[in-house]
């Protein structure tokens, strides 16, 4: 079983870290969440870093203007597809062999 962590902010208790383990110890997943702001009320991170240390991939969010339920259109979350990309479903990818990934929840 892998194990969890969740860091807080002693003041405010907002989330300011999440990582998880494998069952063998290593680092599966590193989140840090930064650079906080007041918005509506809600502390929201301006910052956010991903890091995956089994596969050496870092991926971070940086945020300029938040607003909450700020009322999109569902357009904006229409995903579009570059022109020559061959669609397939999943069930016609590879079954990954092994623990090559790790399972999250």
């Amino acid at each position: 079983p892998q194990s969890y962590r969740i860091w807080f902010e002693p003041y405010d208790f907002h989330p300011v870290r999440f990582e998880m383990e494998h069952a063998s110890g290593q680092p599966v997943l590193q989140v840090w969440y930064e650079e906080f702001q007041r918005t509506n009320g809600f502390m929201m991170p301006s910052r956010i870093t991903l890091l995956q240390p089994m596969v050496g991939r870092r991926i971070v969010w940086q945020y300029k203007e938040i607003q909450l339920n700020a009322g999109l259109t569902p357009a904006l979350f229409r995903m579009r597809v570059p022109m020559g990309t061959t669609r397939v479903t999943l069930e016609e990818l590879p079954i990954p062999e092994g623990d090559t990934l790790p399972s999250i929840w």
